[in-house]
């Protein structure tokens, strides 16, 4: 029962010190604190597996961070173990990644995906493992590196095996459990190059920003676009329409009235539109 607990607290686990380690793009504390706030929990992740990870492109990069906040009580998973600690969590391996894409080493910041984290509990042989966290522990995992020009398109779910313990009348107790719910979808072209015809959109610079940011697009011909700022619970945060000239035209987006965290901006002609991802830091 004590092992089917720890196993329970890692399958409901609907997500994965900040450090910077996901290469300045994963949330601040306060504003994953919000974020999981109005979704009336204290932990998970940042998207969540509802969202899920943005689509890639074969042949070009991918570069995605989840953030999150661990559960640091089993009684935030079941009222009736009030009291268990949850002492750490570690990623294990991850597999069914698109194919250029890999997970070798959990202590390894140039692989493929990688974490922030910190050593392992008190006792634990080997060195500063970066993707174990204590529980209760803020954190990020960053998923980065050019999927294969050949990669097969489609969805690809991803296999994360974790590892959790707990504290049980004085004594660490283990179980194995798996971090079900996120994919990474691959398309045979980049979502902006499947619209060439319509038009084509460069990532806002600079990003992340405090303030305003760019972003470059470009029409075959003039025509209407529409442009919308989603945050990740899917709420419309900013949108407009404007009147582009066939050619290269700009968009400054003013975001100093946003909280800090992630963003999805979309611009779209008719039916066809590009998304892309922004960061507002402050």
């Amino acid at each position: 029962m004590k092992k089917q607990l720890l196993s329970l607290g890692i399958i409901a686990l609907s997500g994965f010190s900040l450090n910077a380690q996901c290469g300045g793009t994963e949330l601040s504390p306060a504003v994953i604190d919000d974020t999981l706030a109005a979704r009336g929990t204290t932990w998970g992740a940042i998207p969540d597996t509802t969202t899920n990870l943005p689509a890639g492109a074969a042949g070009t990069l991918y570069d995605e961070v989840l953030s999150f906040k661990l559960p640091s009580d089993a009684g935030e998973l079941d009222p009736q173990y009030s009291g268990v600690s949850l002492e750490d969590i570690r990623v294990k391996s991850v597999s069914g990644l698109p194919p250029g894409l890999t997970f070798i080493a959990r202590d390894d910041a140039t692989d493929d995906f990688y974490c922030d984290g910190s050593a392992g509990p008190s006792g634990q042989p080997g060195t500063p493992q970066t993707c174990w966290w204590a529980g209760g522990a803020y954190g990020c995992v960053r998923i980065q590196g050019t999927i294969a020009a050949g990669a097969p398109v489609g969805d690809y779910p991803l296999d994360i095996q974790l590892t959790g313990a707990g504290v049980v009348l004085g004594f660490r107790q283990e179980a194995d459990g798996d971090l079900p719910g996120y994919k990474i979808e691959v398309q045979t072209v980049g979502v902006d190059q499947m619209n060439q015809d319509a038009f084509k959109v460069n990532q806002n610079r600079p990003n992340p920003f405090n303030g305003t940011t760019k972003i470059l697009y470009e029409m075959e011909k003039a025509t209407t676009v529409d442009f919308k700022v989603i945050n990740l619970l899917g709420e419309i945060v900013y949108k407009n329409t404007y009147e582009a000239n066939s050619g290269i035209n700009n968009i400054i987006f003013d975001g100093s009235d946003l909280n800090e965290g992630v963003y999805m901006y979309t611009l779209a002609v008719g039916a066809k539109k590009v998304t892309k991802r922004m960061v507002i830091s402050k």
